[in-house]
Order: C-alpha cells, then sequence, then structure tokens
C-alpha cells in the first residue's frame, strides 16, 4: 500500500506517492497562486483546496493499491480564521510573508521580556508569526475572532479531510503563542491580547494520526486513511 505525501508551498503544491519502502512511484507539481487586495495579497481557500486536490488526483490515479496514509506539510505560519459553528473561512489564507501585521509584531515584543518569552516559545516575534496576524485581522473587524479557530494550510486540509482540528508541535511553535515547555497553549500570555486557546487548534506530537480520511473519495483516499501532519 502506497503512502501519500503533501507539501503545500509558497509557490507550488507538490504531491508524491511512495512505497513503504521509501521507493518514489510518482510526483506531481502544481503553482500556488495568490490574489492581489489593497493591503496586499492573500491564498483564496477555496482555490487552494481545489489545487492540492487536482494535484493529488494526478499522483493517485491508477495507484498500486489503496493509500495507507496521507502526511501533509505546508507553508509554516500562512493560516485563516475559520467559523466553528459553519466551517466557513472568516478571511483568506494571510501569507506568512505579508507584512500587514509588522505593528502588531512590535506590540506582542512589548508585552514581555524579550528574551523569556524566546525560552518559552522559541521565537521572536515578527509580523510572520500567527499571534500578529490574529492581532491584525482582529484590529480590521473587532468580532472576527469570536468562535473561530486560526488553522494553518496543513492543519486546514487535514481537517477538510478528516474533521479534526489539530497542529503539531512544530507548526505551533511558529505561533508564537505555544509553551514549548509545558507542550501547550500559553493561556496566560493570550490573555494579556484578550484571547485563549480556543482560538487554535489541539497541539499534537509531530506524526500523531489525526483521523481517517472522510472527505477525500475526490482524492481516490478511502474513508479509513490515516491523516497526518508532517510538520
Amino acid at each position: 500500500m502506497p503512502l501519500l505525501g503533501l507539501d503545500i508551498g509558497t509557490t507550488h503544491c507538490k504531491a508524491g506517492l511512495f512505497g513503504t519502502d521509501g521507493r518514489p512511484i510518482r510526483m506531481a507539481i502544481r503553482p500556488m497562486r495568490t490574489r492581489r487586495v489593497d493591503w496586499g495579497q492573500v491564498y483564496d481557500p477555496n482555490d487552494l483546496w481545489q489545487e492540492v486536490a487536482a494535484t493529488v488526483q494526478s499522483v493517485v490515479a491508477d495507484a498500486p493499491g489503496p493509500i495507507a496514509a496521507v502526511g501533509i506539510a505546508s507553508m509554516a505560519e500562512t493560516g485563516l480564521l475559520l467559523d466553528r459553528a459553519t466551517d466557513r473561512p472568516r478571511c483568506d489564507f494571510l501569507p506568512w510573508f505579508d507584512t500587514a501585521a509588522s505593528g502588531q509584531a512590535r506590540q506582542i515584543e512589548q508585552a514581555g521580556d524579550r528574551q523569556e518569552r524566546f525560552c518559552v516559545h522559541g521565537i521572536y516575534p515578527t509580523y510572520k508569526c500567527s499571534l500578529a496576524k490574529l492581532l491584525w485581522l482582529r484590529k480590521k473587524d473587532p468580532s472576527i475572532t469570536a468562535n473561530a479557530v486560526w488553522l494553518g494550510v496543513a492543519e486546514f486540509i487535514a481537517y477538510r479531510l478528516c474533521g479534526v482540528m489539530a497542529t503539531d508541535y512544530t507548526l505551533a511553535s511558529r505561533t508564537c503563542a505555544f509553551d514549548m515547555r509545558r507542550k501547550s497553549w500559553d493561556e496566560p500570555w493570550l490573555e494579556q491580547f484578550d484571547l485563549n486557546g480556543h482560538l487554535l487548534p489541539e497541539p499534537l506530537p509531530s506524526g500523531t494520526p489525526l483521523g481517517r480520511g472522510v472527505a477525500g473519495h475526490q482524492w481516490g483516499l478511502t474513508e479509513g486513511t490515516p491523516v497526518v501532519i508532517g510538520g
């Protein structure tokens, strides 16, 4: 049974089919396209899903047997807010490279001792980190984070496939809100910004099977295919 690997990158989406011995069977690559908005560039979530699906379909066609598991990696800090009640995006994917949240990054840096925070979160705050982007979104729309969850690209695709909202420790460590020592969201830190861990998906060890694919039939996946975030 072959393994399916996905790498949803800034410029290209890559899919690879591999044997359990690591032998490559088939590879595919498609460009990732951004859309211009008045303040920068975004990825449309529906377009992104379709590009990923098309890339996968091109490698799983005539696969030598059912897919044993799906592993997903992606551009780390790119993310969106998803409505928990309706599953609809509250915004487009904000790219990691967009600098709009630079002011919020400075706000985060001023909220605590720089070195102490680095020892907890593992990064210094920049416009890339999820916390800065969340604060920027809330500045534009104060109600946008209510009953919503922030999902990165890999987390979004995994959720669409298996219905589980989760992340892995490596991606969580790019948010500037993850306590690496306790391996949990830094609730006291988030409260300083009037946020809480409910806004973020459950962090799990890298390689943890999140669930069984139930929405991947168009990809040639069966309902029982394990879905894993690869970090």
